[in-house]
């Protein structure tokens, strides 16, 4: 994920500015003894440090340069090289009894002449005195920094410490994980600050696979890329080029969702899923999420695939059965949960064989029901805690104020538009009326604010009017909001409406009835691929 970004900032930086990353990386590899004796009385050594091998230890005195070399720059180094050899001076630490490694590091490449006088100054020193040289060029760099994100994180690791032992702990949730990235915002300014998202963000997934959290993972790659598409919003100081960083985003949100997709055949009989999660506390709420979450970012994947034009079925076929299995997809334990349910109902849409109006209808029952008589469903900022209290509160004698207002009512009949299942829109704005499920409409402005909670552009209906007599090719909208909210959005027209669709999923609280309907066009515009079903 992080190479094009690595080799942005590796191509920028200066000597000084990649000492702290190269330190790191030494330590990332495996080396000791990091001594940095850059100054008037280095002794053509910037570095020193000792390497491990299976067998014996080498002494290594380090060189390092900053860009290209050509042939006249390497005659220059190699007298470095040669006084690293012949003098000894450097510090304590430095072992003249351990076989010496001279390392000249370049962030460029040797160009012209200087790859042939490097290879012919390497055999040469080898033959005269047995000294090995070797020259890690701008590709070993960024291929170690590429294994070793941590190392890019030098000077800056303080931020990340926290969240690290929470994943550790297993204490960390989807929250913990977005308000962590809110710090990569306005990275624009320099390849370093885009650099070190990217390292960050490659810590944070490398952590969370290992402890088993790959959902969590998904959401990391969803908020580079949303730090991403909110830094190059007009209006923002950007002065270098972040598609590189947008584009390893979504690559590697699509590898952790892939294989998350073939989990989906493994839990297919809820028992499975169950009996794997036994020791849960509170099972009865783990369960759900668990589904809610798979299915929302499988649904995502599949609608990537579509839109990169490559085979999409299988997603759809596995996500198909996989709602079939567990009813759980039609029970979202809060308001908070309800934007999750676009993608995977917009992929089963598409794929056409059933279409997803038993889904619809299951949730509108799930809905009403909770609205009947009863306080409601949390809202979407809700807590765990409070989703409890509303699903259970009653029978544990919980206060819980009688909520009317229903993000997942407004989703179910925003999707009910966007297939033109008109019957089903008609019978959920009556059935929702009947139990003062008041809809709660978002509205979102084409500006900065529709990347970040809490953003400037927001705003709510919270009890948007929906025409029951609505049709498709009627005079008018089936709710006044259509009308106010933008033909499109910046990123659509840039064909990345895909981004735009994960970003606002994942912020829980924002959606756009229009766009569910463009990207539903038979007749997809640019930048989104027509199905391959």
């Amino acid at each position: 994920m992080l190479s094009d970004v690595l080799g942005n900032f590796i191509d920028s930086a200066s000597e000084r500015e990649f000492d702290a990353p190269f330190i790191e990386m030494l330590r990332a590899m495996r080396y000791r003894d990091i001594h940095f004796l850059h100054g008037s009385f280095e002794f053509g050594k910037d570095f020193i440090a000792k390497r491990e091998t299976d067998d014996h230890v080498d002494q290594c005195a380090i060189q390092s340069k900053a860009g290209d070399l050509n042939q006249d720059g390497f005659r220059k180094v190699r007298l470095q090289l040669d006084e690293i050899r012949m003098n000894s001076r450097a510090h304590p630490g430095f072992d003249t009894d351990l076989p010496l490694v001279v390392i000249l590091v370049i962030t460029g490449r040797l160009t012209g002449g200087a790859s042939v006088s490097a290879q012919e100054y390497v055999q040469y020193v080898q033959r005269t005195d047995g000294t090995r040289v070797e020259i890690w060029d701008r590709e070993d760099l960024l291929s170690t920094l590429s294994s070793h994100p941590e190392a890019g994180l030098a000077g800056n690791s303080e931020r990340i410490l926290s969240i690290v032992g929470r994943i550790a702990d297993g204490t960390v949730s989807d929250r913990d994980i977005e308000t962590f990235s809110r710090c990569w915002a306005g990275m624009g300014s320099s390849h370093r600050e885009a650099a070190i998202a990217a390292c960050e963000a490659g810590v944070l997934v490398n952590r969370l696979r290992t402890a088993g959290r790959a959902d969590l993972a998904c959401y990391a790659y969803i908020w580079l890329l949303r730090a991403v598409r909110g830094t190059e919003h007009p209006g923002s100081a950007v002065s270098i080029d972040l598609t590189p960083l947008a584009e390893s985003a979504v690559n590697g949100f699509a590898q952790i969702a892939g294989e998350m997709k073939s989990a989906l055949e493994w839990a297919i009989d809820p028992r499975t899923l169950l009996e794997a999660h036994r020791e849960d506390f509170m099972l009865h709420f783990t369960y759900p999420a668990r589904v809610l979450r798979l299915a929302e970012l499988v649904g995502l994947l599949g609608l990537l695939q579509r839109d990169r034009g490559e085979d999409w079925g299988e997603t759809a076929e596995a996500l198909e059965d996989f709602f079939a299995g567990h009813s759980a997809t039609s029970r979202p334990l809060s308001d908070r949960w309800a934007t999750g349910l676009i993608p995977p109902l917009l992929l089963l849409h598409l794929y056409g064989k059933r279409g997803i109006s038993s889904e619809l209808t299951a949730l509108i029952k799930w809905t009403c029901d909770h609205y009947e008589g009863g306080p409601g469903l949390a809202n979407q900022y809700a807590t765990p805690r409070e989703e409890m209290n509303y699903q259970i509160g009653a029978t544990l004698e919980v206060a819980t104020p009688r909520r009317r207002e229903s993000y997942l009512a407004t989703v179910v009949l925003d999707l009910a538009v966007a297939t033109e299942n008109i019957d089903l829109y008609r019978a959920a704005v009556n059935d929702f009326a009947a139990v003062d499920a008041y809809p709660l409409a978002p509205e979102v402005d084409d500006s900065g604010g529709q990347y970040w909670a809490d953003g400037q552009g927001i705003a709510f209906d919270r009890n948007a009017a929906y025409d029951e007599t609505w049709s498709e090719g009627g005079p008018s909208a089936p709710a006044r909001h259509y009308d106010r909210e933008p033909t499109s959005y910046r990123l659509e027209r840039l064909g990345a409406r895909w981004d735009l669709l994960a970003i606002w999923t994942c912020l829980r609280d924002r959606h756009s009835p229009g766009m569910l309907g463009r990207l539903l066009s038979a007749d997809p515009e640019p930048g989104l691929a027509a199905p391959t079903r």
